[in-house]
């Protein structure tokens, strides 16, 4: 592959240490903090992509306070100053003039659904408006919600003062996933947009039902299949429940799925292996407990030629889905589909992702009995928290990996003598907080004579570690 086939993909590096807000552990309730966590996922995913389409630098420069700021109200702990300092840096990435007190207003607006996951023909959308933090703009006297739903527009109405409920008949639609958009509108024109999905299925309870009868009976889950259809089916319930997840998650597709699942675990058949493609939220068994990842495994592959996988150690309070919906808006999955590439992301062990470091290595061996991966070019990339967890594996099992990329921390170097062969790639924002962690382990892993070690502050960030791990071996 030549450096013209990688595509310039641009990643602000620092700016990846504001998606680990997506906790909001200080939430009161299991609920409320889901909710949050949607929230500034949100807000994160618009700010991201409002980053990759500006190529100005005096804008990005603007924005970059901001974000500092957010990361700063995280560790205060409040909620409300991060989701706006996240919208004051989308503003700031396209005008120098802050945003109108109208926009504003209409900015601080969270839009809530009582439930994403609903039976086809169900009566009504119950949509909850509440402020998620506090203006000094009163609501424009104009204002509207102009809804689309399914890609064709659904409703248009005029909004009150917030808390409110929406009650919209749900008709029309047929079973799938899809997109729901939500305009708020002054004076007719559109000032902030807030894009959802809602999920429909024929019969969901009772299929719901027909998987929890399938589940095996009287013992833990053995086989990748197994662990998975319980994972879907708990997911699946919750979704149907009211549950809001930290992400949008395709619940009418995840349905079929488990259902196929099912039927191929009661004929005693094997779902996830070559030549299945796809993304996929699996349960894996790893001895006598299991690991939850979110994987994508390219088309195309052939069982005669192995391909590279990476692993992906998502930050403090994140999970398998960021680097899938948050990170770089999802770069670290387009550089891998890009090359073919199989991408594992790995979820910590702990509450709302804080704790031990997944089992990488056990994990490996358990997919690459389903899937060609080619065991001598296994990367591992980790962020924050999953950076540092990069580097204690590492340490423990050097020869099984071809290449390593700490991004925004790095942990403790123990043992060097461990991973001085092993290409090592460290990368912080010049205005993460983590820049002076992140010089530290670069001294002390040039003071250990690494073999091949980069260390880089600068904007761009993920397609490097790409062409890091691409421009030579061990």
């Amino acid at each position: 592959m030549t450096m013209s086939m990688i595509p310039r993909i641009r990643k602000q590096l620092w700016t990846a240490q504001a998606l680990c807000l997506l906790p909001c552990v200080l939430m009161p309730t299991a609920a409320t903090a889901q909710e949050g966590r949607y929230d500034l996922a949100q807000r994160l995913r618009d700010l991201e992509e409002a980053w990759d389409q500006t190529e100005d630098a005096s804008a990005r420069a603007r924005a970059v306070p901001l974000l500092d700021r957010a990361v700063r109200a995280f560790f205060a702990l409040d909620v409300a100053q991060v989701a706006e300092y996240l919208d004051r840096a989308r503003h700031a990435l396209r005008s120098s003039e802050p945003p109108a007190a109208s926009v504003r207003w209409s900015d601080s607006l969270a839009f809530r659904l009582r439930c994403r996951f609903v039976e086809v023909g169900a009566q009504q959308l119950d949509i909850q408006v509440q402020p998620l933090y506090q203006t000094d703009s009163e609501r424009p006297q104009q204002a509207s919600v102009r809804i689309t739903l399914g890609g064709r527009p659904y409703a248009e109405m005029p909004l009150g003062d917030p808390p409110l409920s929406l009650a919209l008949p749900l008709d029309g639609l047929a079973e799938g996933d899809h997109p729901l958009t939500m305009q708020v509108l002054v004076a007719g024109q559109a000032v902030t947009t807030r894009r959802t999905r809602l999920s429909l299925a024929n019969e969901l309870e009772a299929r719901l039902g027909r998987l929890r009868d399938s589940l095996p009976q009287g013992g833990a889950a053995t086989t990748i299949e197994q662990a998975t259809l319980a994972h879907l089916l708990s997911l699946l319930s919750d979704l149907a429940g009211g549950r809001t997840m930290e992400t949008d998650i395709p619940a009418a597709r995840l349905l079929a799925e488990a259902e196929q699942l099912a039927q191929t675990i009661a004929s005693g058949g094997r779902y996830y292996q070559h030549p299945r493609a796809g993304e996929f939220w699996l349960r894996v068994p790893v001895g006598m407990s299991w690991e939850v990842v979110r994987i994508f495994i390219p088309d195309g592959l052939s069982a005669e030629e192995r391909v590279p996988v990476v692993f992906a150690l998502h930050g403090a309070g994140g999970s398998e889905n960021m680097f899938f919906d948050a990170y770089g808006a999802g770069i670290t999955v387009k550089l891998c589909r890009d090359r073919g590439w199989v991408l594992v992301a790995t979820r910590a062990a702990g509450l709302l992702g804080f704790g031990a470091a997944p089992r990488v290595v056990e994990l490996l061996d358990a997919l690459a009995e389903r899937y060609p991966l080619d065991v001598e070019r296994v990367y591992l990339i980790g962020h924050s928290m999953g950076a540092a967890h990069a580097l204690a594996i590492a340490q423990r099992t050097p020869e099984r990996f071809a290449g390593i990329a700490l991004l925004g921390g790095g942990g403790s170097l123990r043992r060097p003598e461990r991973v001085q062969a092993l290409p090592m790639f460290v990368g912080v924002g010049k205005e993460d907080f983590a820049v002076r962690p992140a010089r530290a382990l670069y001294r002390e892993l040039a003071r250990a004579k690494t073999a091949r070690v980069e260390f880089k502050e600068y904007d761009e960030a993920a397609a490097d570690v790409f062409r890091f791990w691409e421009g030579g071996s061990r």
